[in-house]
């Protein structure tokens, strides 16, 4: 069940009230993901650093 829990993405939204993407590692959804968080708005040519937490 604690498996389940940490992938569930309607279950983190409800219970810890932040949005949780899922993608595999190095898949292009992954990329998508990275490159799209580390935007900043009305700057394009800066990007932000991201913190990975690998279990």
């Amino acid at each position: 069940m604690a498996e389940y829990n940490v992938v569930s993405r309607r279950r983190v939204h409800r219970r810890y009230g932040f949005n949780l993407l899922v993608a595999r590692s190095n898949s292009e959804e992954y990329r998508r993901y990275v490159s799209f968080f580390q935007q900043v708005r009305f700057e394009p040519e800066k990007k932000k650093g991201l913190l990975r937490i690998q279990r």
